[in-house]
């Protein structure tokens, strides 16, 4: 059997594109901006000559919301055939059918839309909300049109799957049950501190809360890696096929270290995973599969690098037994899920790995033998306060402030964009030296090349007629009457006035497309990273803050943020400016060994918001700049800044005063 050349290449443009749309509909996309590719991706695949989307608004009006083709296609300037093409809309939202029209079946044979029309609905929940059309080329073979039309129809599923849970995220109902769902979660899965518990209500509780059909864990324990509880099963059987072929897949991600996502083929996943989840799928009949490591707490080993990844000692895997569930907002809530279960595991296990922990309990019950003992208890503890609280008052302490902050050069620009554009190219990367002046950044801006142009075709417009204007002056000077000289001689000068506003405008217009050069304000060291991966080729507003430029051969000192309550003990009743020259110690994160000094060198006199640490006021902190070796851009700090001396016992328990005092007092 012969199978034509173009049913082949055909099937091989329909799978590449189903796959391509396929996970755009899974992508957190703006609904302009997803619907506007989909009917570019349509067009590619079917090669139609033009397409569009048409939804039904809130008052049941359809609208078309995106189009490709169609001012080269003349159907708005053709009112017969606009008419009739909402009709086609219009019916095909009504009747949920998709279809093929002819305009010339239509009594429309000499109209320019002569072609075939693809006609799809765009089902949502249970009802019609769109329809997309696609313009195929007059001389399409019929034979392939019954192809592109279920073509068309299967990625309209996708499409109104896409619509379905986009209105989902913006249910305030939904997101209200939801939270309402996971506090009762939170609360379950934190009532106890043993790990079977809490496998047992994680996976039971969860597999309501994202509304799935199986989840289960799996933990590794030492070499080896167990599935410990499965949703709805009180017993696993380790030996079946299903168990090992899960369990063996679970300690591949714990490895990995990394989130796996599986729907009929690879979402997220390292591509040799792919057989392992392939015949898991096959042999459990889950068509979804995701699994999410649980990662152990950075806090929990301060011995660690900074800038080493955590590792995982389990996994949470869901399951779905249809591949509708995956979408951004079941995987964001899925990753909540996760955090939730790892930081509840993490803390029963290091419980439970308490050295001597049911020795500790012993010891404890035996210490509740003095209860019935009160005189003696009384005393003891009476005397023991007593001998405590004039140690904390008598014995001095240096009282510190603490703060975090940031490493940084003194002389900083940042660099913003003058105009609304694209950025087409980048000159520098990060960490490269430019000098004052330079080129870093070209925008580009159509609107002002635009009118660049056109104001430059006018003024050699206005330029060629005044210069005819004169021309023709010097001729008549000798023949016309004086009132005709007098006409041309206003003409001549309400000339002369439109040229001359015409080249003011071709300057200003000039300086706006040199600015779309950006140059750097100083000489220094580029300090934002990876500016091509953040800028080039993506739209940017006016005023967005392009890059960093910081002289790193000048002064340096530390950005330090102060929480709000703490900056009453660095002023102690004076005045900000009197704050100046306080001893700070400091270590960077990037040498945590070494500890340097400092001293104050300005207070802010007002506050601001910080997302880690709340309310606080900044401190620069003036430092020699030659006692750091190696100094990096941004390396955070940790400061303690010297307050002066101070009772023992306000260092240690000033806080929990000021706590009473603020809250209670």
């Amino acid at each position: 059997m012969t199978v034509p050349v173009d049913a082949v290449s055909n099937n091989g443009l329909f799978e590449t594109g189903s796959i391509e749309i396929e996970q755009l509909a899974r992508s957190d996309v703006a609904e302009s901006d997803f619907f506007s590719q989909l009917v570019a991706k349509l067009c590619s695949v079917v090669k139609a000559d033009a397409g569009a989307v048409w939804l039904l608004d809130q008052n049941g009006m359809v609208n078309r919301v995106c189009e490709s083709g169609f001012d080269a296609l003349g159907l708005d300037q053709n009112r017969n055939a606009s008419r009739l093409n909402i009709q086609y809309m219009l019916d095909a939202i009504q009747n949920g059918e998709p279809k093929v029209h002819s305009f010339r079946d239509d009594g429309e044979s000499e109209s320019p839309v002569d072609r075939p029309l693809l006609a799809v609905p765009i089902r949502s929940g249970d009802a019609n909300v769109g329809v997309v059309e696609l313009f195929l080329p007059p001389d399409s073979r019929a034979e392939d049109r019954l192809e592109q039309l279920q073509f068309v129809e299967e990625m309209c599923h996708h499409a109104g799957r896409y619509l379905a849970w986009r209105q989902q995220l913006t249910s305030p109902n939904d997101q209200l049950e939801f939270w309402d769902r996971f506090e009762q979660f939170q609360s379950s899965l934190h009532q106890s501190l043993d790990s079977s518990r809490i496998t047992t209500a994680a996976v039971n509780d969860s597999r309501h809360l994202l509304d799935c059909d199986r989840v289960s864990i799996a933990v590794r324990r030492g070499p080896r890696t167990i599935l410990v509880a499965v949703s709805g099963q009180e017993s696993i059987s380790q030996r079946s096929n299903a168990v090992s072929g899960l369990t063996a897949l679970a300690s591949e991600v714990i490895d990995e270290a990394q989130t796996v996502s599986y729907s009929g083929r690879l979402m997220a996943a390292p591509p040799h995973l792919e057989r392992q989840l392939q015949d898991y799928s096959e042999a459990s009949n889950s068509r979804t599969i995701v699994v999410i490591p649980l990662l152990e707490s950075k806090l929990d080993q301060p011995d660690k690098p900074a800038d080493e990844l955590p590792r995982a000692f389990g996994v949470l895997i869901i399951e779905q037994f249809s591949a509708e569930w995956l979408t951004p907002l079941t995987a964001g809530q899925a990753d909540l899920v996760a955090g939730h279960v790892s930081t509840a595991l993490e803390n029963a296990r290091q419980h439970e790995g308490v050295l001597l922990l049911p020795l500790r309990r012993k010891l404890g019950r035996c210490f509740g033998l003095l209860a019935g003992r009160r005189l003696a208890v009384a005393g003891i503890v009476a005397a023991l306060l007593a001998c405590s609280i004039a140690t904390l008052c008598i014995v001095p302490a240096t009282y510190r402030v603490t703060g975090t902050g940031k490493l940084m050069p003194v002389v900083q620009r940042r660099v913003f964009a003058p105009w609304d554009g694209e950025v087409v190219a980048v000159r520098v990367s990060g960490g490269q030296q430019v000098e004052k002046g330079q080129a870093l950044i070209e925008l580009r801006n159509d609107d002002i090349a635009a009118q660049h142009v056109a104001v430059r075709n006018q003024l050699e417009a206005k330029t060629q007629h005044l210069t005819a204007l004169e021309a023709a002056l010097d001729s008549t000077q000798r023949t016309s009457s004086r009132k005709e000289l007098i006409e041309l001689q206003g003409r001549i000068a309400q000339a002369r006035i439109e040229v001359d506003g015409l080249r003011q405008r071709d300057e200003i217009l000039q300086r706006q497309v040199e600015q779309q050069t950006i140059r750097s304000p100083i000489t220094g060291t580029v300090a934002t990273f990876q500016i091509d991966q953040l800028l080039k080729h993506r739209p940017v507003r006016r005023g967005d803050v392009l890059l960093q430029v910081m002289d790193k051969s000048g002064p340096w000192q530390l950005e330090v943020e102060v929480p709000e309550q703490r900056v009453g003990h660095l002023t102690n009743g004076r005045e900000p400016k009197a704050v100046r020259g306080l001893s700070v110690e400091f270590a960077l994160a990037t040498k945590p060994e070494a500890r340097y000094s400092g001293s104050v060198g300005k207070l802010s006199g007002r506050t601001s918001l910080s997302v880690d640490s709340g309310t606080v006021s900044s401190v620069l902190v003036d430092i020699d700049r030659d006692d750091i070796p190696n100094r990096r851009i941004g390396a955070d700090v940790q400061a303690k800044i010297d307050c002066g001396t101070t009772s023992l016992a306000y260092v240690l328990f000033g806080d929990v005063v000021e706590f009473v005092q603020r809250h209670l007092w």
